[in-house]
């Protein structure tokens, strides 16, 4: 196999086992889905990994973990919005990251905002499907994530910021 090929596949491991970590670490010290703990190293990988496996980690990290630890569950809806939330959300922070040269803060920013959205059309059905008000569901999946929105916009760019300068992770 390809040295370079091989350097991405660890990577993207790397990146679904903390995505699979760290969210469990957050729920055993009754701190989870506010702080989008899943979402940190999904960030990370969207500026290490090329776009259509930053999309793979995206929707695999929550498929992954579920089968591995039971979350995100499935009944409430959680998972089935997850997958195609931080498919979007890969998608454009490392389209944007890659393709369109943003900066990381503009990049996640995109991110969050696009797959905002994303949450709250997919919470709105699910509280349709439920017979539940929808406009209440999706605008609390929304504000229920705004700390976690926060801490991605500014602590990934940092986190960015510092494995470059270390030269920990090169994919060159």
């Amino acid at each position: 196999m390809d040295p370079q090929k091989s350097k991405l596949l660890i990577l993207s491991g790397l990146f679904i086992a903390l995505g699979i970590l760290i969210p469990s670490v957050f729920h055993a010290v009754g701190a989870g889905a506010v702080f989008l703990p899943m979402f940190w190293p999904i960030a990370v990988a969207c500026f290490y990994l090329p776009v259509p496996m930053a999309v793979l980690i995206g929707a695999g990290t929550p498929l992954i973990s579920f089968l591995v630890t039971g979350m995100p569950p499935v009944s409430p809806p959680v998972l089935q919005i997850m997958i195609p939330e931080l498919m979007v959300f890969s998608f454009t922070t490392s389209f944007f990251y890659r393709k369109l040269k943003s900066t990381p803060i503009i990049s996640l920013l995109a991110g969050i905002i696009i797959s905002r959205f994303v949450v709250a059309g997919l919470s709105w059905i699910a509280a349709l499907i439920f017979n539940l008000p929808g406009y209440i569901f999706s605008i609390g999946a929304v504000i229920h994530s705004i700390p976690g929105s926060l801490i991605i916009i500014f602590v990934i760019p940092v986190v960015i910021r510092i494995i470059d300068s270390s030269k920990t992770i090169n994919t060159e």
